[in-house]
């Protein structure tokens, strides 16, 4: 009885298609990973920057549902 071996991955036409495919996608997600840290940048950017007004806008108005509903959103 003749087995076939095991193929791991397809035979390819054009192998050099493969590579540029795995480079390209390489390259966006590193792009993804440069937005990402931009983001999360901008966003500890403003937390601490604006902390001060927050605090002032928490500390002077009694707690209500339009105050937790902005606390959750911030």
């Amino acid at each position: 009885m003749k087995t076939e071996p095991l193929l791991l991955a397809p035979k390819l036409k054009h192998p050099e298609r493969m590579t540029s495919s795995i480079s390209n996608s390489m390259i966006l997600a590193q792009i993804s990973r440069y937005v990402t840290v931009s983001s999360l940048t901008f966003i500890v950017w403003d937390i601490f920057t604006n902390a001060d007004d927050e605090i002032e806008l928490h500390f002077n108005r009694k707690l209500g549902i339009p105050m937790v509903a902005y606390t959750f959103c911030r």
